[in-house]
């Protein structure tokens, strides 16, 4: 089982040749880690900037030929993705120097990041909720603009806020009967039923609103699925 205090890293861009290769790490260590490899422009180290700070210089691994010009992007506990230190690196794309740089962040001290992981650190650090990450892997699996729509509006928090709106209703009805219930003498509000009524009926659509979606974008979802196995046995 890995642990969650290791700083990790990872190439956060597809393999291959591109034009930019994004190398990201995360963790307590991270700004150390990075003011070994990296020299500014402006002479100052990361570890001396203050957060959402971007600078350009050039990495040098040691024991490495590979150089390269770059950019870093600083952003300080608690205000990044993952709610610690994070370093992410813009460097030229190919995959020597992507690999080389990866390989020189691992040696240093950092672990290599397992999938998921710093969407992992981001909610438990409260930075984003459960059903927020979900819809980021929503995101990146979704084979239709529809289901990316569903996904994306997921990931901005609306299934969240929806969910704890519904919440926030029931135990509101619940604490109003239990406190006329409990405290019948006190001059506790009397429950009317029709207004209870009301909240529950409100209730009830909210939650048949949210089933909906959900068979909605699992429908978009499986229809990608069967829309990619037709075309690829069509001929």
């Amino acid at each position: 089982m890995y642990n969650l205090d290791d700083t990790i890293a990872a190439i956060a861009t597809p393999p291959g040749k591109g034009a930019i290769g994004v190398i990201r790490i995360s963790g307590s260590e991270a700004i150390e880690i990075a003011d070994k490899i990296f020299s500014a422009k402006s002479g100052r180290k990361l570890s001396e900037m203050k957060g959402y700070s971007v600078s350009l210089g050039e990495i040098e691994i040691e024991e490495s030929p590979v150089r390269d010009t770059c950019i870093a992007l600083l952003f300080r506990a608690p205000k990044s993705y993952t709610g610690e230190d994070v370093v992410e690196f813009q460097c030229h794309g190919g995959p020597i120097v992507v690999e080389a740089l990866l390989r020189g962040i691992l040696d240093i001290g950092a672990r290599m990041a397992w999938a998921g992981e710093f969407t992992k650190r981001a909610f438990l650090n409260g930075r984003i909720s459960l059903t927020e990450a979900e819809g980021i892997a929503e995101i990146i699996s979704s084979a239709s603009k529809s289901g990316q729509r569903a996904a994306y509006s997921q990931s901005k928090g609306s299934l969240h806020r929806e969910t704890e709106s519904i919440k926030d209703t029931i135990l509101s009805c619940q604490a109003s009967i239990a406190a006329w219930i409990d405290f019948p003498e006190e001059d506790v509000e009397e429950v009317e039923p029709e207004e209870l009524s009301k909240k529950i009926d409100s209730i009830e659509k909210s939650l048949k609103k949210l089933i909906s979606s959900y068979e909605l974008i699992s429908f978009f979802r499986l229809f990608s699925i069967l829309s990619i196995f037709l075309l690829s046995s069509s001929g």
